[in-house]
């Protein structure tokens, strides 16, 4: 049994053949005699490793350099997962055999895949030891970073320290995907899926809502003279359909457009839409002879009627109303346009809740208010839908910032990735996706000669620890 160190750290190993893979028993085990029959089948040799001391296995010569008259090189891949109690005080590890003298992210990558580490649900990230913290190993990819084995022996190991940690499936199954096709000095940019804008066809839902709002107002103060009460058998289905259903799809449509602000509105109208059209469908179509609607609708008391009820009325206008100025705080962000039709909506609604308490002056001030947002929202929809035609700025905006409001009428866009902790979110920080060049290749034969007597010299003085170079990017 000889003896010696990795770094101040003593180990001891036994002389057996070198079996294709090794598979660690528990640590309680002591330490076994491996078969040399079956060393070299397919199944790999079983070793006992004892907690106290390190255990690796050599060739059965002591000459550590294969028949082409290269070094044979050793590296100690440890590994553990980022939880709590975790750490490379009880990591596991894995003895990587004659890998390349200059190891790249490409490579740990192909060891660990071989090895069944690197799985699609675990962010992978390598320990950087000149700079004592972990990085992602992509960014070491894209960054260039290549760890020197170039004086790894069976006598003096190398070692490289991983940690895993568990992230969602699909977007470690992306990152890793964009790693294994990427070119050595390059990344792929990722094509993503373009959703065509549907905010238009919202906007004239809403300006085609609030217009035959006000005309069923009309017919409330004037009564048939005005509007023919026919006007209500078609007013229902709108308000479910053109309203409610129209709306509420738009608004899942800009869910995949990232549009927080587009979403979030079209979904709070057309729920309301959605409720008004079932109501108005029920009251007319379905309150029958013995249903509780039809005693309502026909009770002696006046309080019972809907229109006679000020106080309900105005409770729910108000939550709408707050809503809406939710809303408009919003478009302060965005541009003017959007600010003066939520602005007119909010005013309208202020109208429509005090209708029961100051009838009929705050009706007259609802009806003009609800025409001008039914006619701001139609120039709101021309504009929205000819500049996405154009794809061109062909009626201004008018946005609140040259530099930071979006270039669409109704749309914000929203945070991504906060479902995730922070602490997951920094260690995925974006890495530069700018194609770079190695520096080296522009070398003279004799600088790179310098430069691997210089990097030779540090190996010697890390206590058999592993380098590496970085390659600094291109100006």
């Amino acid at each position: 049994m000889a003896k010696g160190t990795i770094g101040r750290t003593p180990y001891s190993f036994a002389k057996q053949s070198l079996p294709a893979m090794i598979r660690f028993a528990s640590p309680t085990e002591h330490i076994g005699h491996v078969d040399p029959s079956v060393a070299f089948q397919d199944h790999p040799a079983s070793i006992n490793i004892d907690p106290q001391i390190r255990t690796r296995v050599l060739p059965d010569d002591d000459d550590e350099t294969d028949e082409a008259g290269s070094k044979k090189r050793l590296v100690v891949v440890r590994y553990f997962l980022d939880r709590p109690g975790y750490g490379l005080h009880n990591s596991a590890a894995r003895l990587w055999f004659h890998p390349p003298a200059q190891v790249t992210p490409s490579d740990l990558l192909d060891f660990l895949l071989h090895q069944e580490i690197a799985q699609t649900n675990l962010l992978i990230e390598v320990h950087l030891d000149k700079f004592q913290s972990f990085m992602l190993l992509e960014a070491c990819q894209s960054a260039l970073i290549v760890w020197d084995f170039a004086s790894a022996s069976y006598e003096h190991p190398g070692v490289l320290n991983v940690r895993l940690t568990d992230v969602s499936p699909v977007a470690r199954q992306a990152a890793m995907q964009a790693l294994t096709t990427a070119a050595a000095a390059a990344t792929t940019t990722p094509t993503t899926l373009q959703h065509a804008n549907t905010t238009p066809i919202g906007l004239f839902s809403f300006c085609i809502m609030a217009g035959l709002e006000s005309t069923a107002l009309l017919s409330t103060m004037f009564g048939d003279s005005a509007i023919s009460p026919t006007f209500f058998l078609s007013y229902g289905p709108f308000m479910l359909f053109f309203g409610g259903i129209l709306q509420f799809t738009v608004a899942t449509l800009q869910v995949f457009r990232n549009n927080i602000y587009g979403a979030t509105a079209f979904y709070g109208f057309g729920c309301v839409w959605l409720a008004s059209g079932v109501t108005q469908i029920l009251e007319l179509y379905f309150a029958v002879p013995g249903t509780r609607a039809h005693d309502i609708l026909n009770s002696q008391d006046e309080n019972s009627h809907s229109e006679n009820d000020p106080v309900g009325k105005f409770i729910r206008t108000m939550f709408i109303l707050s809503f809406v100025v939710a809303l408009w705080i919003q478009t302060l962000s965005m541009n003017r346009l959007s600010s003066i039709l939520i602005l007119l909506l909010g005013v309208k609604l202020l109208f429509a809740s005090l209708t029961g308490f100051f009838a009929p002056s705050m009706q007259y001030a609802q009806l003009v208010t609800g025409y001008l947002t039914s006619m701001f929202a139609f120039y709101v929809f021309l504009v929205e839908f000819t500049n996405n035609v154009y794809q061109r700025q062909v009626f201004d905006t008018y946005p609140w910032s040259k530099l930071h409001s979006p270039e669409e009428v109704f749309g914000a866009e929203g945070k991504i990735g906060t479902l995730h902790s922070q602490a997951t979110r920094l260690r995925q920080a974006k890495y530069s996706s700018q194609p770079q060049r190695d520096p080296r290749a522009a070398m003279s034969s004799s600088q790179q000669q310098q430069q691997q007597q210089q990097q030779h010299g540090a190996n010697n003085g890390n206590g058999g620890m592993e380098s590496f170079t970085i390659s600094e990017k291109e100006e």
